[in-house]
């Protein structure tokens, strides 16, 4: 059976206010009592000491004055409450004022001795039952049950205050929890306390942000890739289609595989990207480190756009402190970086311009740089270029089709590798990529052309 917290805080309570009546009234019963009947024998010691000693110096002889000692044992019994006992040692004389009752070992008492003229000793006995105690007893225990009851009021405000700062938290933290379960994003969670709860409160509100941004996400991913697989799948139906029923004639059929073909490869494309970025989501630090001269492998990724680059009259511009640069890092990931952030340059920049791709030293790092002079990007572009799926105008062009992966891979890339990459653009002038690279120290020229001879393009 489910027990809630509020239901412990009560139980606990009830324990609580019973343990106090339970030793109030029994272990504090005793103790009271005890420290009464010890007072009071205190008392009747010392008082019956005093008299025995005023009896002692007046030298009464209690035979001779029956009607002397018969008055001092009336005066000590009204005083005191207590049966007064007066006999000689021998027995053959009795005094007794007061209840002729038997005492039990609780019972109050004192015994003197005290002698008269002629030397002759005679006990003094005072005896007072635990019942005189019974009204200072009962008035004391209702006083200490009066302040275990007050003190249980004060536990009680104690646990409310308890469940107030610290169960009624959590229910709403639960409640809001069912909620954002449920996708209902928008629910308020409101906690006033600035402790703990307010922090936890603060990073469920922060998982739903995050939640309602993937269930956004999740849904951008959907419409990106339905319309970017869409695309070349409606042409490449719609031609073969076209060639199937005749439209299209034998003789021009050789262009429209062309076009299919190319579409082909778009889809073929997309599904590598998809890949990629679905590895290094599962396994971010799988990487193939080795020495390689990254200056050789810039200058072999720029070779091959160099149909493209003839055909819009662009042109590279290499500029590298040294002839060769080795890093230690996983090659073919970092040549793939090279060809997203080349592939970009050459779509956004205009004919007639240059590339510049530079490599430098600094510290233990290796910076690349491949800048353009193309369009640039829009400021409030700048900080999303990162994101998958993310394209800042599709309508700059149209030889500038793409899938929105290729700077979200070449991000997931060179921070797989621990280093960084930043961006600098201005519209109209152009965009700078600079990424680092780890420098490798090569000591033996044979190290170094077995690094180089091992190098594989891809």
């Amino acid at each position: 059976m489910k027990r809630s917290l509020l239901f412990k805080l009560i139980l606990c309570f009830f324990i609580c206010s019973a343990g106090f009546f339970g030793l109030v009234n029994s272990v504090g019963s005793y103790y009271v009592k005890s420290k009464i009947i010890e007072s009071r024998n205190a008392e009747l010691s010392r008082t019956g000491g005093e008299i025995v000693d005023t009896l002692s110096k007046l030298k009464i002889n209690p035979v001779a004055n029956t009607a002397t000692t018969n008055s001092i044992a009336e005066q000590i019994s009204k005083t005191f409450d207590c049966t007064v006992i007066i006999t000689n040692s021998d027995r053959t004389y009795k005094i007794q004022i007061g209840d002729d009752v038997t005492y039990d070992n609780s019972s109050i008492t004192y015994h003197g001795k005290f002698t008269d003229a002629k030397d002759v000793i005679y006990h003094l006995s005072m005896y007072r039952s635990t019942n005189c105690i019974e009204d200072v007893y009962s008035n004391i225990m209702t006083l200490f049950n009066l302040i275990t009851g007050a003190l249980c009021v004060i536990v009680a405000l104690i646990f409310i205050l308890v469940y107030f700062l610290t169960i009624h938290p959590v229910h709403k933290i639960t409640q809001a929890a069912k909620e954002y379960s449920k996708g209902n994003f928008a629910y308020d969670l409101k906690i006033k306390q600035n402790d703990e709860y307010l922090e936890l409160g603060n990073a469920i509100k922060y998982m739903a942000g995050e939640l309602n941004n993937l269930d956004d996400y999740q849904r951008k991913f959907i419409g990106n890739i339905s319309h970017d697989f869409r695309s070349p799948l409606t042409s490449i139906l719609g031609y073969v289609g076209a060639m199937l029923d005749g439209t299209i004639p034998p003789e021009n059929q050789e262009k429209y595989l062309g076009i299919i073909q190319f579409e082909a490869e778009r889809l073929s494309g997309l599904m590598t990207n998809l890949l990629t970025l679905y590895n290094f989501d599962n396994n971010k630090k799988l990487l193939n480190k080795q020495n390689f001269d990254i200056n050789y492998i810039i200058k072999k990724t720029a070779q091959t756009y160099e149909g493209i680059c003839e055909k819009k009259k662009i042109e590279f511009v290499f500029k590298m402190d040294t002839e060769e640069l080795f890093v230690n890092a996983d090659q073919p990931k970092i040549q793939q970086v090279l060809n997203n952030l080349i592939d970009n340059a050459i779509k956004f920049s205009p004919q007639y311009s240059k590339i510049i791709l530079s490599t430098y030293e600094k510290g233990e790092k290796v910076f690349v740089s491949i800048k353009d002079s193309g369009i640039g990007i829009p400021k409030d572009s700048i900080n999303r270029i990162w994101e998958r799926f993310y394209k800042s105008d599709p309508s700059r062009g149209k030889d500038k089709k793409g899938t929105g992966l290729g700077l979200a891979i070449t991000k997931e890339i060179i921070q797989s590798h621990n280093e960084n990459i930043d961006v600098i653009s201005t519209e109209g002038v152009g965009t700078e990529f600079i990424f680092t690279v780890q420098k490798k120290q090569v000591e033996k020229d044979k190290d170094k052309d077995k690094d180089k001879n091992n190098l594989q393009l891809i």
